[in-house]
């Protein structure tokens, strides 16, 4: 609900749907889609150059060059942000830059990290999540969630991109649920029956 009526909402939800870095999504273009079979393939990032500008170049590793089937939910997602899309074309006219861009500027270029930093942390923000998260937190909620789900870390470090599962586990796998069970033999001698 927090990303209902946030522009860059289908962005998020991309993120966190597929792990992705937030360069990976502001840097997806649509001839990497492919809603019909419903995978995307990973291989631009939006990167900012030393001068300040950016730039859609190769992800880092080969190992980052990825296919990724999307769930039903996302494929439709998008449908819905192309028509919308086509619609703020439309109404750029010739201010439009036509890069392809699955998530552009509202006037087809690239969404600029630090504006994409802001309408995440207004719809954080607005979930009643604090201030403090970053477009980040989508991926590491994202290999977390998988991996808690009981999805093999192989599987998780090959969704990320990692070239090995060690940057998976040491850097991503956060316990969703941390069970807390040192206190549960002192209170059981304390307060539970012998039964």
């Amino acid at each position: 609900e927090a990303i209902d009526g946030e522009r860059l909402g289908v962005a998020f939800l991309t993120a966190l749907s597929l792990g992705l870095r937030p360069g990976e999504v502001c840097g997806l273009c649509w001839d990497a889609v492919d809603l019909d079979v419903g995978t995307i393939t990973i291989i631009r990032s939006l990167q900012r150059r030393p001068d300040s500008s950016l730039v859609l170049g190769p992800v880092k590793t080969t190992k980052g060059e990825r296919s990724l089937a999307l769930p039903p939910y996302l494929v439709s997602s998008l449908r819905r942000h192309r028509s919308k899309v086509a619609e703020e074309r439309l109404v750029a006219g010739a201010l439009w830059q036509d890069l392809g861009l699955v998530f552009p500027s509202e006037v087809g270029t690239p969404v600029d990290p630090s504006n994409f930093r802001r309408a995440f942390k207004r719809a954080v923000v607005r979930a009643g999540l604090g201030s403090t998260w970053t477009p980040y937190e989508l991926r590491h909620s994202a290999l977390s969630l998988l991996s808690d789900a009981g999805v093999r870390i192989e599987d998780v470090s090959d969704l990320a991109g990692h070239t090995d599962t060690r940057t998976t586990m040491n850097t991503y796998r956060h316990p969703v649920r941390p069970v807390i069970s040192h206190a549960v033999e002192p209170m059981q001698r304390l307060l539970g029956s012998e039964s």
